[in-house]
């Protein structure tokens, strides 16, 4: 496989397939079943930059059979991509979380998760290496568990996240409605 046979992430790229730029995806490369896909639930993730960019790279192959579509991930941060950011974690239904090793130590991953939680964004952790002791990130509460990163279980855990989230949302409103009542 040569060099150009690969993306910017290093992911391999098949022809007619999606090439995948953390968090953008080329249309022009991309069927038409992807393209139909971005309807499914809209995901931003949070990942260790320096450490697990594989991970990434492993979730987004996943991402179509699990019933959801990344549309942001971390970048290495600087002061100037913060109001990107801001805007791209307002714009998604939930996050997704792969905690590895270091992730305790990672700066962009605590921004991010508190960004989330101001914005009340629902959240999933994935336990991002099997073999190793993986770790959350700051700002995780304590009753946040980790999830075993297989298939079925994320495609029922972002289900689940996606029902949690829009029967808090329902509850709201009816509330709001009857005060107003």
């Amino acid at each position: 496989m040569t060099q150009e046979d690969r993306g910017d992430t290093g992911a391999l790229s098949e022809p007619g397939r999606t090439r995948f730029r953390r968090g953008e995806i080329d249309f022009r490369e991309t069927s038409v079943v992807e393209i139909a896909a971005v309807s499914l639930v809209r995901v931003f993730v949070s990942f260790d930059v320096d450490q697990d960019e594989e991970l990434l790279e492993r979730l987004h192959c996943e991402s179509a059979r699990s019933g959801f579509t990344i549309v942001g991930c971390s970048e290495s941060s600087s002061p100037s991509q913060v109001e990107r950011l801001l805007n791209q974690v307002g714009q998604v239904d939930q996050m997704i979380l792969i905690c590895g090793e270091h992730t305790e130590s990672s700066v962009t991953m605590s921004a991010e998760l508190h960004m989330a939680q101001e914005a009340k964004i629902p959240y999933l952790l994935l336990w991002g290496r099997r073999d190793r002791m993986c770790t959350k990130p700051i700002g995780a509460k304590t009753d946040d568990g980790i999830y075993n990163w297989t298939l079925p279980i994320l495609r029922d855990q972002v289900a689940c996240v996606s029902r949690k989230a829009r029967s808090t949302e329902e509850a709201e409103s009816l509330r709001r409605t009857s005060r107003s009542a």
